[in-house]
């Protein structure tokens, strides 16, 4: 065990937690984020700075300090790189972050194509 809770790693490494991770990731993104709450409350906004034990949440011209103690989950908008190089290779930012395609006719790429089989009218 890595005896506090925090992520496991070998002697003389030091990795970050997750949680920092990805709220540093969210922060210098600039990504939309959702919080909700254990009190059932949902807040949204854009994570500017954090510390040990909270978070300022940013919206609207406004900013609210949010205890990490009363938070059930955190969900952003978009794909996060959490990854310090750029990423992993092989994953296209631009098209992961993408509406997802239409269930019939469309892609996401926007071009439309043809079936493989054409359908023909029955008289």
């Amino acid at each position: 065990m890595d005896g506090g809770g925090g992520v496991r790693a070998s002697k003389g490494s030091t990795r970050r937690p997750l949680q920092d991770v990805w709220l540093a990731a969210a922060a210098a993104q600039a990504a939309s984020v959702l919080i909700y709450l254990r009190s059932g409350v949902k807040l949204e906004g854009v994570v500017t700075a954090f510390d040990a034990y909270a978070f300022l949440l940013a919206r609207g011209g406004a900013a609210q300090l949010v205890y990490k103690s009363s938070v059930a989950s955190v969900q952003s908008a978009m794909i996060l790189n959490l990854h310090e190089d750029g990423g992993p290779p092989g994953v296209d930012r631009e098209r992961a972050n993408r509406a997802p395609a239409r269930r019939f006719g469309g892609h996401s790429d926007g071009v439309v194509r043809k079936p493989l089989v054409e359908r023909r009218k029955l008289r």
